[in-house]
């Protein structure tokens, strides 16, 4: 399947005439191209056989467009990931496929953008692999800042991905359903102050962990509200209000919860004064200490 991406390469000249970037594939193309690349220094795929491709995904530059699934550097194909030219640049390789020269973006690239949306089976896969390939960690953390859904805390991102990948991670269902919340994960253990991280950690992992029949959307978007509600809650209270509404949450299905969220409990602490907020949690019931 490695042809359909050169004969798309070979349809679209992947430079223009002035020997500037026309597009970069994307997606599982371009991570095809790296188990290439990977065969080339090692003398053997690392995993074999090696990915299957179905169709080709470009980040396209400039006024090019093409006949298929196509993204911009606004935003990269709906990640919140925004770069200019001359930063992704800095974030692609060169791979010699089948005698020809093709530019794909690097392993750190794909990773980040294939994480931090609710990820597929295959983003799993294909994230695992990458990793699993080798990495720069520095440059991960800096392709994470880039983008706009997760907090700016790149060596915390890359920290928990690696603990989703080598800890949490047990078959590869359970490791999509835990890299689904890795977003959620971050942007609420940035939140809090480094002395309570560990103990919110282990509430948050023990609560996805429990979804098992599930692909982690649901908890995803559990781990969303909590965060909604979070910031208008004080530090010192907030673990205890997050294992509350795990335990609410479990009651409803993920739709119920998510208007319970929105049309009861935030607008109740929106609409009370800071020194009110604490008896508004309790008549909630979600602080009971």
């Amino acid at each position: 399947m490695l042809n359909l991406l050169l004969d798309f390469v070979d349809a679209n000249p992947q430079r223009g005439a002035d020997g500037g970037l026309n597009y970069v594939p994307f997606g599982g193309s371009a991570v095809r191209a790296l188990e290439e690349r990977y065969k080339k220094a090692r003398g053997q795929y690392f995993r074999s056989p090696p990915r299957v491709i179905s169709d080709v995904d470009v980040l396209a530059l400039g006024d090019n467009s093409y006949p298929v699934h196509s993204s911009s550097l606004n935003d990269i194909f709906c990640t919140g990931i925004k770069m200019s030219e001359p930063e992704l640049r800095e974030n692609l390789v060169g791979v010699s496929v089948k005698g020809r020269e093709i530019v794909v973006p690097n392993p750190e690239l794909i990773i980040a953008t294939k994480s931090v949306r609710t990820p597929r089976q295959k983003d799993y896969d294909d994230v695992a692999l990458l990793h699993s390939m080798g990495i720069d960690e520095s440059k991960l953390a800096r392709v994470y800042e880039k983008c706009g859904i997760i907090a700016k805390n790149g060596p915390l991102v890359v920290s928990l991905l690696e603990r989703t990948l080598s800890k949490l991670s047990k078959t590869p269902r359970e490791g999509q359903r835990f890299l689904a919340n890795l977003t959620q994960y971050v942007n609420l253990i940035d939140s809090l102050p480094k002395e309570q991280r560990a103990q919110a950690g282990e509430v948050i992992e023990g609560y996805v962990g429990e979804d098992k029949d599930k692909d982690g959307y649901e908890s995803s978007t559990v781990l969303n509200n909590v965060h909604n509600v979070w910031r208008h809650v004080p530090a010192r209270h907030k673990i205890e209000v997050m294992r509350n509404l795990f335990l609410a949450a479990k009651k409803e299905d993920h739709t119920e919860f998510d208007n319970y969220i929105h049309f009861k409990v935030v607008p109740s602490l929106e609409f009370a004064e800071e020194n009110q907020r604490e008896g508004v949690l309790r008549k909630l019931g979600l602080l009971k200490s």
